[in-house]
């Protein structure tokens, strides 16, 4: 699911119902040059994780389909699949890294 968010003249951000359903009353957010992410206050990092990594997979299936429908659109061969789990900054695959983090909630 994809929301949009407007900034008022104020600098004020609405979020739709189901953005501010999901944060509660309080949110803390992290930003980055190219994405910011929401979370309930005082949520666990493992659970902030766990979320991400299905956002993660969300969109690296929204490129797979955009990379097919152009490679329908176009008269150049399909392009090559992209690895479904890249590495992360800390070495370990992103399926590697939800094994660990299921590991240490048993």
């Amino acid at each position: 699911m994809k929301l949009t968010v407007r900034r008022n003249k104020n600098s004020q951000y609405y979020f739709p119902r189901e953005a501010a359903g999901v944060a509660g009353d309080e949110a803390e957010l992290i930003p980055n040059t190219h994405a910011l992410i929401m979370f309930p206050k005082g949520s666990s990092p493992r659970r902030v994780l766990r979320s991400l990594a299905v956002i993660q997979l969300d969109l690296e299936n929204q490129i797979v389909a955009e990379e097919e429908e152009a490679a329908l659109r176009s008269s150049e061969p399909k392009p090559k699949p992209r690895p479904r789990t890249p590495k992360s900054k800390t070495g370990l695959s992103f399926d590697e890294l939800r094994r660990k983090l299921r590991g240490s909630n048993r």
